[in-house]
């Protein structure tokens, strides 16, 4: 939970992808940039806040990637 507070406070609580498209959006979610199963690591340099439409997306193309075998780090 600790790990969580700090990861929304130095993402001042935004979606980081909206950000990166000049958006400003609440995030609702600490997401990992790469999935634990993708070989992503737990450190806080892996995680990011996301908005949930920006979440539900990168999921489902997760997903679909880890389905297929395709993923590609």
């Amino acid at each position: 939970m600790r790990d969580r507070h700090a990861i929304r406070a130095r993402d001042c609580d935004l979606c980081q992808i909206c950000a990166e498209q000049g958006k400003t959006t609440i995030g609702a979610a600490v997401d990992h940039k790469v999935p634990l199963w993708a070989g992503g690591s737990d450190a806080p340099d892996n995680k990011w806040v996301l908005c949930d439409p920006c979440h539900e997306a990168k999921s489902k193309r997760e997903a679909a990637l880890r389905a297929t075998g395709a993923w590609i780090g």
